[in-house]
């Protein structure tokens, strides 16, 4: 699971880059330790690969890097690579975004879009749990 990232186009004119880096952080969190005990997956630590992570995502999106995040799976041997983001349109609408591919052959697996209301911690820490039973109640073969 790579780092979650956002996506704003609200246009909102207040920073609330703190708020955001730690919502996103804490429903990376919420999913790592939820489909770890819901035994969907084993979360592979991105330690030993979180300078490169931080280089790419500094020049480009991470669910967008066209297939960086397949390797970087890789580096890790993990099997599946996650990465997400949250698009505001707006202080109520957001949405979650998040797509899992296969490391081997970069082959899409899985991709949610999840619809939420509201931009505050209670609103992400819901949509990430809801989005941790959706991914649960997918065939295993499908996940």
């Amino acid at each position: 699971m790579l780092n979650l990232e956002l996506v704003d186009s609200s246009g909102e004119v207040t920073d609330q880059r703190e708020d955001h880096e730690r919502r996103l952080a804490a429903v990376r969190e919420i999913l790592a330790g939820e489909l770890a005990a819901r035994d969907v997956y084993d979360v592979v630590d991105p330690a030993d690969i979180q300078a490169e992570i931080d280089a790419t995502r500094q020049r480009q999106y991470l669910h967008a890097c066209n297939g960086c995040e397949v390797r970087l799976a890789r580096e890790i041997d993990a099997d599946r690579v996650l990465t997400g983001h949250v698009r505001k349109v707006s202080s109520l609408v957001m949405a979650l975004w998040v797509d899992i591919k296969d490391a081997n052959t970069g082959r899409p697996i899985v991709r949610k879009v999840l619809d939420f209301r509201g931009d505050n911690d209670r609103a992400w820490q819901r949509a990430a749990s809801y989005l941790a039973r959706q991914l649960e109640q997918l065939p295993p073969q499908a996940r």
